[in-house]
């Protein structure tokens, strides 16, 4: 039986990619819709192809709904003929595969599902030739890379064999001719925000505090396929996906392996960078995000977690959370949460599991809008809360309007340059 056989029956994986390279040890997914950059996407991809002399698959899922109109679909055919042309003057080992899939169900057609799609047909491909460590890589369609993306990528899986998932380093240019001062300042503040609430969610000491991008992680094949696969979300599928598997297999930052994301305005997701960043620019109020105080909270309620697992002390459980988090924590039933943790945990390493599967990334996420919208705290201005952490952990000292500077020093302690 192959490594993934039973996942390719349970969700009905009917389509092939023909004849995968034998030595083939890396692959590439990129959900495409309506793209206009998808060309300089692949040549990015080619350029680090040379430095890596590898057999590489680049699966390309150009996508519509059941709900777009002629407009959307002739461009994709447009995209698709213009990729089969392009994919020609390549190299045979590196191979671009387009699928066209014009008339997904508008419940489920987006991001989410076209990655899927992607990486569904990758893993067949390295069941087909028993690849069960081949590597599936998550990009966008709009997203360039570092020469060295691909070698470093691969190093970094090949010398440690038990590495399951991985993020990768990324970094939104801000110098792009297009750029309005508006928008630069609105992807300064983003990315600022994303780097920020990263590091104050680890401060606190939640220990699965990882970037959830979609252009930026990879993952080994057979880790994706006992795990379920990637899930058909229209946004978010991204975080949902990795924080599944997080807990459960060796994971790792990778900045060195780096990619530079698009930053442009986009309302094709109803979340995320795009959206976001449109917001923004209209807005005169600026990026806001969540206060320091929040997550100073957060940590004091994860260090008890000692305590919560000594028996004589869950029924005073409350004692020990701070007052301003009672609420949220009734309300989600900790208590119960908690004596099932303690009945199925014969190790304080597995009560912290079960722990932490229930105190997840999307729980926490709860918990700060809880602590938010119910007005125990106010979000802040990203400057200030952003420059107040660099203070605390770092003690260094920003002004509130430095955003560049600060996102410039963020990087730097991630390891991006």
């Amino acid at each position: 039986m192959t490594f993934a056989k039973a996942y390719l029956g349970k969700h009905k994986v009917e389509k092939r990619i023909p004849a995968p390279h034998p030595q083939l040890q890396m692959g590439i997914v990129i959900p495409c819709y309506r793209e206009h950059a998808l060309k300089a996407t692949i040549e990015s991809l080619y350029s680090a192809y040379q430095l890596y002399k590898k057999p590489l698959l680049v699966v390309v899922v150009i996508n519509s709904s059941e709900r777009d109109g002629k407009e959307v679909k002739t461009f994709n055919r447009h995209t698709l003929a213009q990729l089969i042309e392009t994919a020609k003057v390549y190299s045979p080992d590196f191979r671009v595969f387009p699928v066209l899939e014009e008339e997904l169900r508008h419940k489920h057609a987006g991001a989410g599902f076209a990655r899927k799609i992607g990486m569904d047909l990758l893993v067949a491909a390295f069941d087909e030739i028993q690849q069960p460590a081949g590597i599936i890589v998550s990009m966008d369609a709009d997203t360039l890379v570092a020469e060295d993306f691909l070698v470093k990528l691969n190093d970094a899986y090949y010398n440690n064999p038990e590495l399951g998932v991985a993020t990768h380093g990324f970094a939104h240019p801000l110098d792009l001719p297009e750029y309005t001062p508006a928008h630069r300042k609105a992807i300064v503040a983003y990315e600022l925000h994303m780097r920020y609430y990263k590091h104050a969610l680890a401060s606190a000491g939640f220990p699965f505090a990882f970037y959830t991008v979609g252009s930026a992680f990879s993952c080994r094949a057979q880790v994706y396929a006992a795990q379920g696969g990637m899930n058909r979300r229209k946004a978010g599928e991204d975080f949902y996906f990795l924080h599944k598997l997080f807990p459960v297999t060796q994971s790792a930052e990778l900045p060195e392996v780096t990619v530079f994301p698009s930053a442009r305005l986009s309302d094709r997701v109803p979340f995320g960078t795009g959206p976001q960043l449109a917001q923004l620019v209209e807005s005169d109020e600026g990026m806001l995000t969540y206060s320091l105080e929040a997550f100073s909270q957060i940590g004091l309620f994860l260090d008890g977690i000692n305590r919560y697992y000594k028996g004589e002390e869950m029924q005073k459980a409350y004692e020990l959370i701070p007052a301003d988090l009672h609420p949220f924590f009734l309300a989600h039933e900790f208590s119960l949460a908690l004596e099932q943790m303690h009945k199925h945990s014969a190790s304080f390493i597995a009560f912290r599991k079960r722990f932490f599967r229930w105190f997840d990334a999307f729980r926490c996420l709860k918990l700060l809008n809880c602590l938010h919208n119910e007005g125990l705290y106010k979000k802040q201005p990203i400057g200030m809360e952003a420059s107040k952490f660099i203070k605390k952990e770092w003690g260094e000292q920003f002004a509130v309007d430095e955003l560049e500077e600060q996102l410039i020093f963020y990087r730097q302690k991630d390891g991006v340059d």
